[in-house]
């Protein structure tokens, strides 16, 4: 026996007892008052909660990077201007039909998403939400080497009525394994190889740094601590960065002094 049904029987039983010893008044305030009781009680084991409507509920939501600057979803940023790829899906692995679901990403604008089962806006049970965007990395995200995490970091976040928020996020290395090398390819105009003979006799030197690796190199600059240099010629243009494949050449020049003819040292630069 239920609980309801021992509910009832208990006021029966009560009422039985209760209203032959009541005035003709007091039973049909009685009357009415079990009338609406009987009511409520009927209408609240048809209803059920919101708390117990989203029992069963549950979603899952992945996001993936697809291509990455051409070189496929394992490749790196190494430049400005490369574009990542991403592709979100959100599934219904609950099992009630899902209502309002809303997928956002801060960093990118979403498409439409495709619906593996019919377009009617409602995430089914077992049913696949698809989204897709892209990203095109910017000057910043390379400067700040993307603030200073070394990735391009993407989260996605879905809700609907029935659940909270439940969010997924992606990474994608920024690649800062380039090199710098520098040399000295002339001397007093006798080539790498001339010699210092006297005080006053001048060494000019001309150092070319070549950015040989995958990243555009920002903040570049070139010490010197035995003469000026000139500013950079850059071999692309005149943006102040070091572009993958670019070489920038600075010029420089120094005079002996007879204090280097004395110790007859070397002279290092």
């Amino acid at each position: 026996m239920n609980k309801k049904k021992i509910n009832l029987e208990v006021i029966t039983t009560l009422l039985t007892a209760l209203i032959p010893r009541m005035d003709n008044a007091t039973k049909r305030q009685m009357l009415s008052l079990i009338s609406s009781v009987m009511v409520c009680m009927f209408l609240s084991s048809q209803c059920v909660s919101p708390a117990s409507a989203a029992e069963g509920a549950s979603y899952v939501i992945d996001k993936t990077v697809t291509n990455v600057g051409d070189n496929g979803p394992e490749g790196n940023v190494t430049k400005a201007g490369d574009i990542i790829d991403y592709q979100v899906n959100v599934t219904n692995d609950g099992n009630i039909n899902l209502t309002n679901v809303t997928v956002t990403d801060p960093l990118i604008n979403l498409t439409v998403p495709t619906e593996s089962n019919n377009n009617d806006l409602i995430l089914e049970v077992g049913e696949n939400w698809t989204y897709t965007g892209n990203y095109t990395v910017t000057r910043a995200d390379i400067t700040n080497n993307g603030n200073g995490t070394g990735f391009i970091n993407n989260n996605a976040t879905v809700n609907c009525d029935q659940l909270g928020p439940k969010s997924a996020s992606v990474e994608v290395p920024i690649d800062t394994a380039g090199s710098i090398d520098g040399i000295i390819t002339d001397v007093a105009g006798k080539g790498s190889g001339g010699n210092v003979t006297k005080a006053g006799d001048v060494i000019s030197y001309l150092f070319n740094v070549t950015n040989d690796g995958k990243t555009d190199l920002t903040n570049v600059t070139v010490t010197d601590s035995l003469n000026s240099l000139t500013e950079p010629i850059p071999s692309m243009n005149n943006d102040t960065v070091l572009d993958v494949g670019e070489t920038w050449t600075y010029t420089g020049n120094y005079t002996v002094t007879q204090a280097d003819i004395n110790s007859n040292g070397t002279v290092e630069n």
